[in-house]
């Protein structure tokens, strides 16, 4: 099949140039994303990465600037703990450790809330976001069309909150879950259907 007819890749290619477009033209580089629940699940990061304290006890030392950018309990023995599990943060670690490293080669502000970081991290779902289409046009192949399975991926991010959590809310779970859920299910298929365990192992 030609390249021309490859409607699934021109899909996928138009869905990261609407991503673009829409970061660009709301300028969402410079605004706040780590917002609703975003907080809890990135704290961990510049916890263990900047502070070397999952404990939180360095927000003692400046509680107005964490006022709003760390969630936590205060548990029986008087320890802190984030609200939210560490999932979303283990993934993206790579991603904030790239950030850290920029920030700290160019100078700039290193603590961990930047847009520097905001918008690496942000990067690091659209990396995410990229591959769990990957696996869901691959699975959708087996049954349909290159036309058919274009408009779906195209149905799917424009007709769910995909869009709105790849975007406005990046560092939500949603869209990272999404990606992760196209994975286990492409790999489901393949560990049921030819029997190998290795793709046991991968789902």
């Amino acid at each position: 099949m030609g390249r021309l007819k490859s409607y699934s890749k021109i899909a996928i290619f138009f869905i990261f140039f609407l991503l673009f477009s829409i970061s660009f033209k709301y300028n969402l580089w410079k605004q706040n994303r780590i917002i609703i629940d975003a907080p809890s699940y990135y704290a961990y990061l510049p916890a263990f990465f900047i502070h070397h304290d999952l404990k939180l006890n360095f927000i003692d030392e400046n509680p107005i600037f964490y006022k709003d950018k760390i969630w936590f309990y205060k548990i029986e023995n008087g320890n802190k703990l984030i609200k939210h599990p560490i999932g979303i943060a283990v993934v993206l670690s790579p991603f904030f450790i790239i950030a850290h490293t920029i920030s700290k080669f160019i100078n700039a502000t290193s603590d961990g809330y930047s847009f520097l970081y905001q918008n690496v991290l942000t990067l690091g779902v659209w990396f995410y976001v990229f591959i769990g289409l990957f696996y869901l046009r691959k699975h959708l192949l087996i049954y349909f069309s290159e036309k058919v399975t274009g408009i779906t991926l195209l149905a799917i991010f424009l007709g769910t909150n995909l869009l709105w959590y790849s975007s406005f809310e990046a560092f939500m779970s949603h869209a990272i879950s999404f990606s992760f859920l196209c994975i286990a299910n492409y790999f489901f298929y393949k560990w049921v259907t030819e029997e190998n365990e290795k793709y046991a192992l991968r789902f």
